[in-house]
């Protein structure tokens, strides 16, 4: 008797396991036509949302629609369900995640990301509106000096107005006061500030006369010491380069979405 009470208990504790632990990102979605679902919490997709190792979509019945995932194991490569007349959908299906176990690298993402973990809106307003100026990025901080040039690279020379305020729901919220800084912008030349805590921010940019200039964007402010997040962004970079020409909406949320990983798994930055 006492065996069975403790297998309950173990299979629930297993499962805990999986779930914080050992899930591995498969992908994220680019496009969605039709009324596809989560199987596992019947939450809608949406271009952005991730998928794991251990999640199935599903949709009812239909002859019109399709799904596009963007695989996190293969960059460039897209997984495709097609719904037609002459092979219609319905039921559940499974993005392929067996490669996606030979590589860790995404692995970040679940530090952070689960379905109950909506990334907060404003992110997500008008994060590919035209004439943006501002990149979603990570800048350094060494001492009490952080460079914010990286963020501000497609910026014109003059003087602008920057807002930083803690990104909503992020790991490092609480220990971060909002900053409003008046610069002046230099071609190729730093853009130094001092006293900006590390931790996630959202940067608005605007002309001294009040005029926003694009839509908000996210900055992550990292030590210098901290190599092992530098090293990751680099990497995300370059696979937001591979994919960004073709799929400039989806790796746009990809960026914010690894800003928050990195921010909450990487705590050498708070």
């Amino acid at each position: 008797m006492r065996v069975l009470l403790l297998f309950p208990a173990l299979v629930f504790l297993s499962a805990i396991c999986r779930a914080e632990g050992d899930r591995v990102p498969v992908g994220i979605v680019d496009r969605v036509d039709g009324r596809w679902q989560r199987a596992q919490d019947r939450q809608q997709l949406v271009r952005g949302e991730l998928l794991f190792d251990d999640e199935t979509v599903t949709i009812e019945h239909t002859e019109s629609g399709s799904l596009d995932v963007l695989l996190f194991h293969s960059p460039g490569a897209t997984w495709r369900q097609d719904c037609s007349r002459a092979k219609p959908c319905e039921g559940s299906y499974r993005p392929p995640g067996d490669d996606a176990r030979k590589s860790s690298f995404w692995a970040f993402l679940s530090s952070y990301w689960n379905a109950g973990h909506r990334l907060p809106e404003i992110t997500l307003g008008s994060r590919g509106i035209e004439g943006n100026m501002l990149s979603d990025v990570v800048v350094v901080r060494s001492g009490q000096t952080t460079d914010l040039a990286p963020a501000l690279k497609k910026v014109p020379p003059g003087s602008y107005h920057l807002k930083l305020t803690p990104a909503p729901d992020s790991a490092s919220v609480k220990s971060l006061t909002p900053h409003e800084l008046t610069l002046e912008i230099k071609r190729d030349k730093a853009a130094q500030v001092d006293g900006l805590n590390t931790g996630l921010y959202v940067a608005t940019l605007s002309r001294v006369d009040g005029d926003t200039l694009g839509s908000s964007k996210l900055l992550l402010v990292a030590a210098e010491s901290n190599r092992s997040l530098l090293d990751k962004w680099r990497n995300i970079e370059e696979t937001a380069e591979e994919w960004g020409g073709d799929h400039p909406d989806t790796v746009e949320i990809l960026l914010a979405r690894a800003l928050y990983s990195l921010d909450a798994g990487y705590p050498a930055t708070h």
